[in-house]
This record gives structure tokens, C-alpha cells and sequence, in this order.
């Protein structure tokens, strides 16, 4: 199994242990692509879970999580720092992730479930996003260049 469908798994496999969707990405793929995931960055994260706070109105926890990813790897530090490599990849994560599921807002999202309120009923989407979220890296990133920089 590829390091990616691995990853993708594991983002299924917190979900239906419990991790809202957002903390599901950002643990599996931040693992991956950072090497660990803060405290902290987890109690940033839970909020977000069922489109901000459970209300199932904002986007989408899975892509939240992605976009957090996102951030981290090559968000700004101060006003000076250049963004365009995060703003490039999120604009693309944001257009393939609205392309797969109808939408990027989770109430859309998660009438497409027969049981959306079992444990880990959205797992499916916290694993397509984690595998868009590679996909993404993989066609934006230089042949050669490493996900952290």
C-alpha cells in the first residue's frame, strides 16, 4: 500500500474512533507531511469539525483540516513572507475537493450519507480528501522538491 492510501486510510480510521473530520486530515496527513502534529494545532482544528462547531453550515471539516496542512507547509509567517505556493495549492485543493463532492460546504456533504449521525459515517470523505490533498502537492510541487520546506 503506498505511503498516500496509507495516509488516506488512517484519516478513515480516526473518524470512526471518534476524531471529527477536521482532526482526522490534519493528524493523518500532518504526520506524514510535517512529522508530527502539535497539541495544539489538534485544539485548533476540533472547531472546525461538521462545518464549524457541528452546525454543518461552513465548509467542510475534512477540507478544513487539508487547508490547515496546507498552512502549516508553506503558510506565511509574517506580512513579508510570499504565499502564493499555499494560495496556489489550496485554490487547486479547493476546486478538486468541490469537483468530487458537489460542494465544499458539509451539510451538502454529509446528506449524501444514509447514517449521518453513526461514528465515522463521513470517513469516506476524510480519506478522498487526504488522497486530493497528495494529489494536489504532487502537481504543484517542483519533480524533486520535498513537501517540507
Amino acid at each position: 500500500m503506498a505511503i498516500q492510501d496509507s495516509t488516506a486510510a488512517r484519516a478513515g480510521q480516526l473518524m470512526r474512533q471518534g476524531y471529527h473530520c477536521s482532526e482526522a486530515v490534519l493528524l493523518s496527513a500532518g504526520e506524514h507531511l510535517l512529522g508530527s502534529v502539535s497539541p495544539s494545532m489538534i485544539k485548533v482544528a476540533s472547531i472546525f469539525g461538521g462545518g464549524v462547531a457541528g452546525t454543518h453550515q461552513e465548509m467542510c471539516g475534512a477540507l478544513a483540516g487539508a487547508v490547515m496542512v496546507v498552512g502549516a507547509l508553506y503558510g506565511r509567517q509574517s506580512p513579508e513572507f510570499d504565499e502564493s505556493r499555499a494560495r496556489e495549492i489550496v485554490t487547486r485543493l479547493r476546486e478538486r475537493f468541490a469537483a468530487e463532492f458537489g460542494s465544499t460546504k458539509c451539510e451538502p456533504i454529509r446528506a449524501q450519507y444514509e447514517k449521518p449521525d453513526a461514528a465515522g459515517f463521513c470517513a469516506p470523505v476524510g480519506e478522498r480528501t487526504v488522497a486530493i490533498l497528495f494529489q494536489v502537492l504532487g502537481e504543484v510541487l517542483s519533480p524533486g522538491a520535498g513537501a517540507r520546506s
